[in-house]
């Protein structure tokens, strides 16, 4: 999902909810949230919710769409995201043996 609702809990997608007019442009379907908080997991010390959402990442995201987005929001939240959760990998990788060990 690109959005959490906050009530519900539920993931948002683009084209299967009611549109929200312009606020919309930022869904691409290409799981915004679950990239947007890799660094945050590291962060508080999920490490293993940090490592399983890294191969979520790899494994399913794909930006094979064609959807006209916010380029504004897409990079800071994609790109962003994915350097992050990128080199925080590597570093994790470096400082303890035992783990991401399958990220290269």
């Amino acid at each position: 999902a690109d959005e959490v609702m906050p009530l519900s809990c539920k993931g948002r997608y683009r084209g299967r909810e009611i549109g929200r007019g312009d606020i919309d442009d930022a869904l691409g379907n290409f799981s915004l949230t679950l990239v947007d908080s890799l660094d945050m997991l590291l962060v508080l010390g999920k490490l293993d919710t940090f490592e399983q959402a890294v191969l979520k990442v790899s494994e399913s995201v794909s930006f094979d769409t064609d959807v006209v987005v916010s380029v504004f929001e897409t990079n800071i939240r994609v790109v962003g995201g994915l350097i992050s959760g990128h080199v925080l990998s590597e570093y994790l990788r470096s400082k303890h043996d035992d783990r991401m060990q399958w990220y290269s």
